[in-house]
């Protein structure tokens, strides 16, 4: 089993066990939202070692989401007002 030191240098332990289930939801809902920040979110995920590409597809899905709503909302009201 090992140390504690030796379990978070390998960057596992029992800390960071259910830290992909949740990490996946706290990424995307950021990417999505901006709650919390991404950026934090992002150096979060670095420093955790989270799944590199997991990150990127979330990330890149949710970012797309939030622009996408970014650009049309405000078409749809204008459409909507007039």
């Amino acid at each position: 089993m090992g140390s504690a030191a030796e379990q978070s240098a390998r960057g596992g332990g029992p800390a960071l066990e259910g830290a992909a289930s949740h990490g996946t939801a706290v990424v995307f809902a950021s990417a999505l939202t901006g709650v919390p920040p991404f950026y934090a979110v992002s150096v979060a995920a670095g420093v955790v070692r989270f799944h590199f590409p997991r990150f990127l597809a979330l990330a890149l899905v949710g970012r797309v989401l939030r622009f996408t709503a970014v650009f049309l909302i405000p078409r749809l009201v204008s459409m909507l007002g007039a």
